[in-house]
């Protein structure tokens, strides 16, 4: 090769000499090109190389600090002070000598495409650099700037495979134990991502059609650290494409790994990555390494080397000394866990000679610092102050009439006693420093609008305003319209948000509000979120007067309303929603707060008051009307309760449509947080044309439920075409209900005092196995079968149905002996239940007449221990919606039960007792699947099956519950 990359320099050295030279000037130039004095000592040399490697903590661009554009000179670029290139060689060779053994010491460089051919060919320095002289460990070609925000590194290792098409077998070999030490097994977790389970991990391994597939979705929820593509003999993604890619994943680097083709050759290959980066390299360096010790050419890396040098065990534990550090100088005080030296210092100290002594204790030791951390980390609650516009600039409890008044929310510790739920954050994932937060403010009688205070001081935990602050506010709020008077009624709802940052400790910033209140009003009731990737972690309820004398005083008395689910220390683990939807009666209506990203949408129900009673009226009427001697398709009742329901549904989607755009079809998960007992059907919102009135069912629907898509059977038996009546109005068609197409998490109106720490984690804690299910049933629920003898037979045929479900099934015939087997602390609970009122009190009816009472529903019902539990509550109208929405629902909720499926109408028994028996089939395949499936993914799963059964019941089945619970899987 010519040696002409800097125009003559060094042209007579030996070409290992001449590779050596031009990676020591690039690293030197990397960040000045006159940091470094021209030196003829390769020690010396060798001293400013090990300062720009920073002892192996960092990737230096080569030449970097030459900044090439497009109007540098040749002169510019052959100019540099390091003229002895003889030197440079020798230097580089001293330095790498130093860093033999101690391969996560050792030289690795990036490179930028310059694309300036007229100065150098960007092919023949990377041939240079590539020089087996020069000893790189990687060698990568750099982003000109990052990539978004990126995912969060872990250590074991979180590693990622789509779900479909020539992803699908990836996995499979990735988690066969066969031809893998127990400390690969260890420290890599394998599991799929964009699938029905996780959406974010640390290694995505994919295809060339696995990336088109990602690019393709309209909303791509998956994020990854790093990604691999096993291109085979293909090239892998065009350059065009790449950097949109990690800007589309938020990944930090993307990997073009060629000669892989077969399961074993896959296996080796991953076992040999896993074992590099168990030794403290960087994850690009582990790669290349791993090509290398199997004799491949490295594969192609493009990223941002900043980034790249975080995915490392090194950078995991920098990052949780700089939380431990801020913790200690908050609270004054140490803790257990590394001591005053730091995990990462100790951490340098370690050879990472060993993949299971340090490897593995590195992961225990990182583990038991989290803990450590997340022990020491003081509580903080939402909080607000709120100042009356003008004055002093000290906070006021009441609003001021007739003017602008400012609130300034956020997170951090109480300098009160409070004795309400802190906010959710053990464990929020802080590894890249502060977390980005939305609060969402929404109120009665008042109009709101957001303040976009430019002081990063302003906390709400601030004690007062200064002038400059009172300054900035009266701008500009004079320069704001006046409110105009309400309309007679009820106080209107405003609703606006805005972004904050949580730090791991201290303080939030503040999301800052003008509010306005209108003309009468005399007291205002507000509501502030806490939400995080459209989703509600926490609500807090205030309630402010509004007086002409604001008295002074201190933070506003703030509620926590609700504790969405009672952990959330794993919320970098979950998927991410597309809609957070809150349900609220503030104000004395019942409307909707939509928050999807950053834009905030409210919504007014009271218009649509009468279809959602005729919703659930059509389904109370489909369980009395219903015929257990027809077939789904043979009886009128079944085709006037779709239409009822898909003609209302129609309604509630219109008016969704008109409020919030076309956007509402995106829609595919979304979380549901009722603030009210109020009922809203979101489950029977229908997406298809509004049915005509005399819309049938379509023909093609068991094909359709079949599939979960609209289809129509093709030539083969698993041939599926799209369906000729999709959009046909005199057809209604069960998969255009959100129930049957989307993932909906309805949670509770309740919830304990204080975070139920015993809680389980959705995504740390899977629900597999089911090792003892415990069962009771209402003698009533059998009644559909003429004889005793018969109903006696019913129950024991769904008792050894249940028994393919469980290891052991504990049968209840009345409230003590369910109490007693209780205690075992079963995974899985099945009530046929009837629900009835005695002495004018609410209860629950096992066995003959035996009754509990709403109120005694309570840990010792449930046997709930801090394990994933699952509630089967069939009968009669257990979720009913007569006056309050899900009463017994939110009861075994609040008793430790984690997952809870129960109608909303009346089930007969000879509906409710085969659908038990199907929902049983289904979990057992679900439980014992190599896959996970997410709760949430689960229940249109159920739905669509089982109406394709025959079973009408199914419709009213909802489900409340963390839809992040995992179902199945390794």
């Amino acid at each position: 090769m010519q040696k002409n990359i800097i125009g003559n320099w060094g042209s007579d050295l030996s070409d290992g000499d001449y590779a050596c030279a031009l990676a020591a000037l690039g690293v030197l130039e990397s960040r000045g090109t006159e940091q470094h004095p021209a030196s003829l000592d390769s020690h010396a040399i060798a001293a400013a190389l090990a300062a720009e490697f920073e002892d192996g903590e960092r990737t230096p661009v080569w030449r970097a600090a030459q900044n090439v554009g497009p109007h540098t000179s040749l002169a510019d670029w052959q100019a540099t002070r390091h003229t002895a290139a003889a030197a440079l060689a020798a230097g580089w060779r001293c330095h790498a000598a130093r860093c033999a053994d101690a391969p996560r010491r050792q030289p690795r460089l990036a490179m930028r495409h310059l694309g300036r051919p007229d100065l150098v060919d960007d092919d023949a320095l990377y041939a240079w650099l590539r020089h087996p002289d020069v000893g790189l460990t990687a060698l990568i070609e750099a982003l000109p700037f990052p990539p978004r925000p990126r995912v969060a590194w872990h250590w074991p290792l979180r590693v990622g495979v789509l779900p479909e098409g020539d992803d699908e077998p990836l996995l499979a070999t990735l988690q066969d134990p066969q031809g893998k030490p127990d400390w690969a097994l260890r420290l890599a977790r394998c599991h799929e991502v964009g699938g029905a389970a996780h959406d974010h991990c640390d290694l995505l391994i994919v295809t060339p059609r696995g990336l088109d597939t990602l690019r393709s979705r309209p909303r791509c929820r998956v994020r990854a650290g790093f990604v691999v593509c096993l291109a085979g003999t293909r090239a892998g993604p065009p350059r065009p494409d790449r950097r949109p890619l990690l800007d589309l994943l938020h990944a930090a680097g993307l990997a073009i790994q060629r000669g892989i083709q077969e399961p074993a050759q896959l296996n080796d290959w991953f076992v040999s990555l896993i074992y590099q980066a168990s030794h403290d390299l960087p994850i690009h360096a582990a790669l290349s390494q791993a090509s290398l010790s199997r004799g491949q050419r490295p594969p192609f890396v493009l990223g941002s080397t900043d980034a790249l040098d975080g995915c490392r065990i090194l950078a995991i534990a920098s990052q949780q000394d700089r939380l431990e550090e801020a913790l200690q100088a908050r609270s004054a005080r140490h803790f257990a866990g590394a001591g005053e030296a730091g995990m990462a210092r100790a951490f340098r100290a370690r050879g990472f000679m060993s993949e299971t002594h340090d490897g593995v204790r590195a992961a225990e030791d990182l583990a038991q610092q989290r803990d450590d951390n997340a022990a020491a980390r003081e509580p903080r609650w939402i909080q607000a102050r709120l100042w009356a516009g003008q004055g002093t600039g000290a906070p006021a409890q009441a609003l001021a009439p007739g003017r602008w008044n400012l609130l300034a929310a956020g997170i951090g510790p109480s300098l009160l006693p409070r004795d309400d739920a802190p906010f959710p954050e053990s464990r929020l994932s802080f590894d890249h420093g502060d977390v980005a937060l939305t609060v969402q403010l929404e109120m009665s009688g008042v109009s709101l609008a957001p303040y976009p205070q430019r002081r990063t001081d302003l906390t709400a935990s601030s004690t007062a305003l200064d002038g400059a602050q009172l300054a900035e506010f009266a701008a500009w709020s004079s320069g704001r319209a006046a409110t105009a008077p309400p309309d007679d009624g009820p106080a209107q709802i405003a609703l606006v948000s805005m972004p904050i940052t949580l730090p791991p400790v201290g303080d939030s910033t503040a999301a800052c509000f003008g509010i306005f209140p209108q003309p009468g009003v005399e007291r205002c009731e507000g509501r502030l979120s806490i939400i995080h990737n459209n989703r509600v972690l926490q609500s807090s309820r205030l309630s402010i007067d509004v007086a002409s004398n604001a008295t002074a005083g201190g933070a506003l008395p703030l509620r926590t309303e609700g504790l969405i689910h009672p952990r959330d220390d794993d919320l970098d683990d979950r998927q991410a929603y597309d809609v957070a939807i809150q349900v609220s009666d503030l104000g004395g209506h019942l409307h909707l707060s939509i928050q999807r990203d950053d834009a905030t949408t409210p919504v007014d129900l009271d218009s649509l008051e009468e279809p959602i009673t005729l919703i659930t009226k059509a389904l109370k009427d489909a369980a009395i009307l219903w015929d257990f001697s027809q077939g789904l398709l043979d009886q009128a009742a079944f085709g006037d309760t779709l239409y009822a329901l898909a003609a209302n549904g129609s309604l509630l989607a219109q008016h969704l449509r008109q409020k919030c755009g076309d956007g509402i079809d995106d829609w595919e998960r979304i979380q549901l947080v009722p603030t009210t007992n109020k009922f809203l059907p979101l489950e029977y919102v229908y997406d298809g044309p509004p049915p005509s009135t005399d819309a049938a069912p379509c023909p093609n629907l068991l094909a359709a439920l079949e599939h979960g898509s609209c289809c129509h059977p093709g030539a083969g038996s698993n041939a599926c075409a799209p369906c000729p009546q999709r959009d046909d109005k005199s057809t209604v068609c069960p998969l255009r209900f959100w129930g049957f197409s989307r993932m909906i998490e309805r949670c509770g109106t309740q919830s304990p005092p204080i975070a139920d720490q015993a809680a389980s984690v959705p995504s740390k804690q899977a629900y597999r196995h089911v090792d003892r299910l415990l069962f009771g049933a209402s003698a009533r629920s059998f009644a559909y079968k003429p004889t005793a003898a018969e109903q006696a037979a019913e129950r024991a045929s769904l008792l050894a149905d249940l028994g393919t479900l469980a290891t052991t099934v504990l049968d209840a015939p009345d409230w003590k002996t369910w109490r007693q087997h209780a205690a075992s602390k079963p995974e899985l609970l099945v009530l046929l239940a009837h629900t009835d009122i005695y002495r004018n009190a609410p209860i629950l009816e096992i066995g003959d007449l035996q009754r509990l009472g709403r109120q005694e529903i309570i840990r010792d019902i449930s046997g709930a221990d801090g394990q994933p539990q699952l509630l089967l509550l069939l009968g009669c109208s257990a979720a009913g919606v007569s006056e309050d929405f899900q009463p017994y629902p939110e009861r075994f909720r609040d008793a430790g039960v984690s997952i809870v499926l129960a109608p909303i109408a009346p089930i007969r028994g000879g509906d409710a007792v085969p659908i038990a028996r199907s929902i049983a089939t289904l979990l057992a395949l679900r439980l014992a699947s190599p896959n996970p499936t997410a709760f949430g993914e689960l229940l249109p799963l159920i739905r669509r099956q089982l109406l394709r059964e025959g079973h009408l019941g199914i419709l009213s089945i909802v489900g409340f519950g963390d839809g992040d619970w995992l179902l199945g899987g390794q």
